[in-house]
């Protein structure tokens, strides 16, 4: 509940909200990537870009397809004049949303279907994401190696 609360702040641009969210965490709450996410929404709110990076940068490392993290660094990277490097950002930020838009018109009794298994596989994999593209890598295998009932709930 707490993290919905906060993506609410960050979404609405809710200041006050996301310093309250940030002062009532619990000291564990550093390994949490959306405690990271957080703190670089607000630095880049600030202005305080060094700090913006740096707390961008752990909540991307602590969950690489963080898109929402993803898209505040490309913000803060526009914001350097780094425009190549935001653009780059951008464009993955964009396949990230269509993979989404598409994965949540499926119906929840529905196969996700192996041609988005296989883009969120790419995703994960130009996300550095090594551990979500590599189990999806290994799932298309067997789903393909499955014959002509490949892709059904077993």
């Amino acid at each position: 509940m707490l993290a919905y609360k906060v993506d609410v702040n960050l979404r609405s641009g809710d200041v006050p909200g996301v310093v309250q969210f940030l002062s009532s965490l619990p000291t564990d709450a550093d390994d949490d990537n959306r405690f990271w996410r957080a703190k670089g929404w607000l630095h880049l709110n600030r202005n305080e870009l060094p700090k913006a990076t740096e707390a961008l940068e752990e909540a991307i490392r602590l969950f690489p397809m963080d898109w929402y993290a993803r898209n505040l660094l490309a913000d803060l990277l526009r914001k350097e004049g780094r425009l190549t490097e935001a653009e780059k950002l951008h464009e993955l930020v964009q396949s990230a949303r269509q993979l989404r838009i598409r994965i949540n018109a499926i119906a929840l009794d529905e196969e996700i279907p192996n041609d988005i298994l296989t883009e969120l596989a790419r995703l994960a994999e130009q996300c550095n994401d090594g551990q979500v593209a590599n189990a999806l890598n290994q799932r298309l295998k067997m789903l393909n190696s499955s014959g002509p009932y490949r892709n059904k709930p077993r």
